[in-house]
């Protein structure tokens, strides 16, 4: 009997250290991190650029799977038409846009308000800006293009309330730190797991802009629609909520400009009304369909800062 009291003991002695360990853990995970936003944010804006193009090269060369993945999506994104030559050159371009992406976005939690606005345009904007007024939300969609938390801050900044459904990151100090540094740049996370739609719905109620990273189906129950003339399953998100809401969606995207800037575009909205069909499942893929059309047309206009390292679920047959 004494043993088994000594090992409750112990096992219950262990708890804190568990807790201890759990902790010293989870910064540890979150370390590189903060280190990459000092170092980042050291870096003179208009330099930035210069030091990705050291470093994409680099970083192409050290994943090979990436660098299929990469390759795949210029191969798409140019409708097949270019030479391996060609994709091979773009596919580095791409990497070059990816590390230029990361380095602003961990400087920005330390920079000054003032900076988002540095060498910084944009068009198709004052619809948008005119919708929201009178407190009304609206649904933006967009894509992994350039940087899209550079545009999404500014927005936050300078014209109206936004937040934005964000990826799940493990482990949780990890997704701890990237929902506290949305927040430090005024994009208000939501988090995908547990009742994103309800909560994507209050934001609009509340009148905020919700965005929609809509070019990559995490979840696997998207629509398949033509993207580049291929068959792609696409999220249906957007398309879906716009309907619930009665919401239109605003097709935009952020690129990056020479000397660190930015320049922001905004299309055309995608209103509920414009949807065609005799079910919802039917006007979930038309707007859908619209939706990426629209991204295609943001993608095409600068296909190596469309940052795609991951599988493109492109349908087969």
């Amino acid at each position: 009997m004494s043993k088994y009291f000594s090992a409750s003991k112990t096992l219950g002695d262990s708890g804190p250290s568990l807790r201890a360990f759990s902790r010293l853990k989870g910064k540890l995970a979150v370390f590189p991190y903060e280190i990459g936003s000092i170092l980042a944010s050291s870096i003179p804006i208009g330099f930035r650029p210069k030091v990705a193009s050291v470093i994409g090269p680099i970083a192409y060369l050290s994943s090979k799977q990436k660098r299929d993945y990469a390759l795949r999506a210029q191969q798409l994104a140019s409708f097949g038409r270019e030479d391996q030559r060609v994709l091979t050159r773009r596919t580095v371009a791409v990497f070059t846009s990816y590390v230029l992406y990361w380095l602003e976005s961990l400087a920005m939690p330390r920079s000054e308000r003032a900076e988002l606005l540095q060498n910084l345009s944009y068009e198709g904007c004052d619809e948008l800006v005119e919708y929201l007024q009178n407190g009304r939300g609206a649904i933006l969609a967009t894509c992994h293009l350039g940087n899209w938390d550079w545009g999404g801050s500014w927005f936050a900044a300078y014209h109206h309330p936004l937040a934005a459904v964000v990826e799940n990151l493990k482990p949780d100090s990890v997704a701890e730190w990237f929902y506290s540094y949305r927040r430090e740049l005024g994009i208000d996370p939501i988090p995908l797991d547990g009742p994103v739609a309800a909560k994507v719905i209050q934001a609009v109620k509340d009148g905020k802009l919700v965005a929609l990273l809509s070019d990559r189906d995490l979840s696997g129950s998207g629509v398949v629609v033509n993207f580049f003339n291929e068959r792609v399953r696409m999220p249906s998100g957007a398309s879906v909520l716009s309907l619930r809401t009665k919401t239109p969606i605003f097709p935009a995207a952020v690129y990056q400009t020479p000397r660190g800037g930015h320049h922001v575009v905004f299309l055309d909205p995608i209103f509920p009304a414009d949807s065609v069909g005799s079910s919802i499942a039917e006007k979930v893929g038309y707007m859908t369909q619209l939706v990426t059309s629209a991204l295609e047309t943001l993608i095409a206009e600068n296909p190596t800062q469309w940052h795609v390292l991951q599988p493109l679920p492109i349908e087969e047959g």
